[in-house]
């Protein structure tokens, strides 16, 4: 899944040229205000991002193509001081496939940098495209980390607020590097964290959110 945030077109272009389809029609997505520093973030860096190489992909054997190595990257030639300007991204939720199994490089979280594509199952999609979430709703994320669906949710849609639910100090802490990563400091107003007890919100929130997702076990934990 790449990331709209972030400078993507030429991933796009090494993707096709590599055998990659996309696994969903396109759609709009609104712009975003620029305003803000992050709210899951504490990092004293400005936001950039890694770049992607084809040459970091291989083919793999069924018995270890779940492994995903750590490579490194190298930086965009792009002003580290400023945000991206998100006026100009009006992108759709872009997923690719590949109809064989490869052995894909992952992106190390940085703090202060916004990596380009989160790898996930095409199955822990399926919750955030049965939500339908549209623009300016309010969104619960009930079972949040380690994350992939919250990023889902703003790749395809603007919500008025999306709150990530997750009691769990260490899954939390896991989903607020995930947030930071991939979303930058102008959602500060609209991405909130949470560790309640999913339980209490029918009672301290009651008809505030607009649409509740529930993913429990999550879709790509196994």
């Amino acid at each position: 899944m790449l990331n709209r945030f972030s400078t993507v077109t030429d991933i796009t272009d090494s993707l096709l040229s590599l055998g990659f389809s996309s696994l969903l029609p396109q759609t709009t997505v609104s712009s975003l205000p620029h305003n803000g520093a992050s709210t899951v973030s504490n990092s004293k860096y400005p936001e950039g991002q890694d770049t992607f190489s084809p040459h970091h992909i291989s083919e793999c054997s069924p018995e270890d193509f779940n492994l995903q190595p750590e490579v490194p990257f190298h930086a965009l030639n792009q002003d580290p001081r400023s945000e991206p300007d998100l006026s100009l991204h009006h992108s759709s939720l872009q997923c690719y496939i590949h109809p064989r199994r490869l052995r894909f490089p992952s992106q190390a979280h940085r703090d202060g940098l916004l990596k380009q594509y989160y790898l996930l199952n095409a199955a822990s999609l399926l919750p955030v495209l049965a939500l339908q979430v549209r623009d300016e709703e309010r969104v619960l994320d009930l079972c949040s980390a380690p994350g992939g669906k919250a990023v889902a949710i703003m790749q395809s849609a603007t919500p008025a607020l999306l709150c990530c639910n997750e009691p769990d100090p260490h899954r939390r802490d896991w989903l607020s590097k995930t947030l930071e990563s991939f979303l930058p400091r102008s959602l500060n107003n609209r991405v909130i964290v949470s560790a309640q007890d999913g339980r209490s919100f029918g009672d301290s929130e009651t008809g505030f959110y607009d649409k509740v997702l529930v993913d429990a076990p999550c879709s790509n934990d196994r």
